[in-house]
């Protein structure tokens, strides 16, 4: 199970959840309180709204905070910013700090995950919202991030375990992470990732992770709840 150690970076504010601070606050709080609080990792907050996440938590401990760059100041919160995220090339280096970048599937962007890797910060890939990737374009992802030895996340469209006609499962990134960590090329790749069949699947492994990093998803209860049908946890 250690491919699933601390894969979802809970992010309730955003979504299609889209809670408000005390009710996102509360999911979360059930969250790590859960049996399968060990699949929790950060809570997402965009930066603007690290005031009103510190006021909400009262003096209560703060889990570890990604903060989502919306013209907010995150650097001077007294909450635990472990990481930022933001759209393309990072523009600065900030100590101590995860930058994950997100890389627009443009026709530029072999050149941005190029830029993302020189300017040290980690990649982002998003996966549902307006527009769904392709599994050819995920696929070329996963190769040219591995090729880069560039770590990535994922986050949209990714609450399922297995793919569905219209949406990637979370499995199947894992089962791609360890497979581009061995040298699968991209056919190969394509075949992990276009698999509905939950048997071809596995939970990942730390090798993997390496490359894959997380997942954002607005709910932690419905891919518990889907591991849970299929007998995974």
């Amino acid at each position: 199970m250690e491919g699933l150690s601390r894969l979802i970076d809970h992010a309730p504010l955003f979504p299609p959840a889209s809670m408000d601070m005390p009710a996102a606050v509360a999911e979360d709080t059930r969250a790590r309180a859960s049996e399968q609080a060990w699949m929790v990792a950060r809570f997402v907050c965009p930066a603007s709204r690290l005031p009103e996440l510190e006021a909400q938590l009262a003096g209560a401990p703060s889990p570890a905070i990604s903060a989502v760059l919306d013209g907010g100041d995150w650097a001077t919160s007294a909450l635990p910013v472990e990481a930022v995220e933001m759209v393309g090339p990072p523009p600065f280096e900030p100590p101590g700090v995860d930058v994950f970048c997100e890389v627009p599937l443009d026709d530029d962007w072999r050149d941005t995950l190029a830029a993302v890797a020189a300017g040290g910060g980690m990649a982002k890939l998003r996966c549902g919202g307006k527009a769904v990737p392709t599994v050819e374009q995920v696929a070329a992802f996963f190769a040219a991030a591995r090729d880069l030895e560039l770590p990535f996340k994922a986050t949209a469209g990714l609450h399922h375990p297995v793919r569905s006609e219209h949406e990637h499962g979370f499995l199947n990134f894992l089962t791609a992470a360890d497979r581009a960590a061995a040298g699968a090329d991209e056919d190969e790749l394509r075949a992990i990732l276009g698999t509905t069949d939950a048997a071809e699947l596995g939970t990942g492994s730390a090798a993997g992770r390496e490359l894959f990093v997380s997942i954002g998803s607005c709910s932690f209860a419905e891919p518990v709840e889907d591991l849970q049908r299929l007998g995974v946890l």
